[in-house]
């Protein structure tokens, strides 16, 4: 069994002093909490992963939840464990880019036997689009 998953990290918000760490229950769905022990994000997403931006001053949070057998969907999250953007994303490219816009998609067909093409569109960190690719574009990845 490989069980790095139950590993836990911090991560520190340069800007308040915020430490939030991922946990992970008895169903290995992944939560977050603060120094404190206050549930932050409760433990019903299949993934969490954080990103420090390029300021250093922003964070992001991005979380999963399974859509299938081996699908996932994808949304954000800040460290308040307030929801930035719903969970609706086929993909989420990691992070965001010195403009601080994030690469998000939705399945449009299949490419071959492992990829997929999507429909994409940057957002920030807010949420709101910021530029809408067009559709003969099937991926995209991050400004830098």
């Amino acid at each position: 069994m490989f069980i790095v998953n139950l590993i836990k990290f911090a991560v520190v918000d340069k800007t308040a002093e915020t430490q939030v760490s991922k946990y992970v229950d008895e169903n290995y769905l992944d939560g977050l909490i603060n120094t404190e022990g206050t549930e932050i994000l409760p433990c019903e997403y299949n993934s969490i992963v954080t990103y420090t931006h390029l300021d250093e001053k922003n964070e992001t949070i991005s979380i999963a939840k399974k859509n299938g057998q081996d699908d996932y969907i994808y949304g954000f999250a800040n460290k308040k464990g307030e929801i930035i953007v719903d969970i609706q994303f086929d993909m989420i490219q990691s992070g965001y880019g010195e403009n601080q816009w994030a690469v998000v998609g939705t399945t449009t067909g299949q490419l071959d036997k492992y990829d997929k093409t999507y429909k994409c569109k940057y957002i920030n960190l807010n949420g709101d689009e910021m530029l809408e690719l067009p559709d003969k574009y099937i991926f995209a990845g991050n400004f830098s």
